[in-house]
């Protein structure tokens, strides 16, 4: 059994630069509506202009992945004020109702369902505060690869220009597909750093290098692609200027650790 205070253990780092190959862009379209069903068919009519775009551009229908699709209600709430007779029939004030966006839906904490008035005229009145939909929300967000990451700047120009207003952008970012290649080499450059600090180590120590006693690696694969957040609304008081997008280079890091045994030189 190996233990930590068994024979000499030392590790090495390797890194690689490369740039990247990929370009993971999520963007999508956002609809809103009067009825759920014009919410789906605006949504639809703008994701179809933007799928029509991406594949002119060569973007394969393989690299496009629905991601997330909703259509919910949007809402707000309104006050109500209602006065009961004497004779116990329920009659509206007539009152014109305030609609703010602001309020607690009815039931949630810090916002009462009804506030006891007055009475008027012997009525009593209540104020009750009501939920309404304003509309629909209809939200269909994409996962896009772009492999020709030199175009990616005049696709998100042309997709802002197909969806519209409805245009959506969550982010940008950019990875390398295949890191087989740069984690060997990774690697290799972790093997030498470390066989390096052991020669030196026994070299002042007055040992040798004995027999490889144990080994483990870390790292390798790239993490995720950290994303670049991209304004949401379609890029309208920027229609004339080119978006750049500037890909820089990503690292691939490998680190390995040893155990060696001891001998006596």
């Amino acid at each position: 059994q190996i233990g930590a205070s068994t024979g000499l253990w030392v590790s090495g780092q390797g890194k690689v630069s490369a740039v990247p190959d990929l370009t993971l862009l999520n963007m999508g379209v956002e609809a809103f509506a009067s009825t759920v069903a014009e919410a789906r068919s605006d949504g639809a009519v703008a994701m179809g202009q933007v799928l029509e775009t991406l594949n002119a551009r060569g973007v394969a229908d393989t690299d496009i992945q629905t991601r997330y699709f909703n259509i919910s209600a949007r809402y707000t709430t309104q006050e109500v004020t209602r006065c009961v007779s004497k004779e116990g029939a329920e009659a509206p004030l007539e009152e014109p109702m305030e609609l703010s966006m602001g309020l607690p839906a009815p039931g949630l904490e810090g916002g009462p369902d009804r506030v006891v008035g007055q009475k008027v005229d012997g009525d009593v009145c209540v104020v009750e505060r009501e939920r309404v939909i304003l509309g629909y929300d209809g939200t269909n967000q994409l996962t896009v690869k772009v492999r020709e990451i030199e175009s990616i700047g005049a696709i998100i120009d042309e997709v802002t220009e197909a969806g519209g207003d409805l245009t959506r952008f969550q982010g940008v970012s950019f990875t390398i597909e295949d890191t087989d290649a740069l984690e060997d080499e990774a690697r290799a450059s972790a093997i030498q750093d470390l066989m390096a600090k052991a020669e030196r180590v026994t070299s002042l120590a007055g040992v040798e290098v004995g027999d490889l006693l144990y080994l483990t690696e870390s790292g390798g694969a790239l993490p995720p692609p950290p994303m670049v957040a991209m304004e949401r609304a379609a890029f309208a008081d920027q229609a004339m200027a080119a978006s750049n997008i500037m890909a820089g280079e990503m690292e691939v890091t490998v680190r390995v650790q040893v155990a060696f045994g001891i001998q006596q030189s």
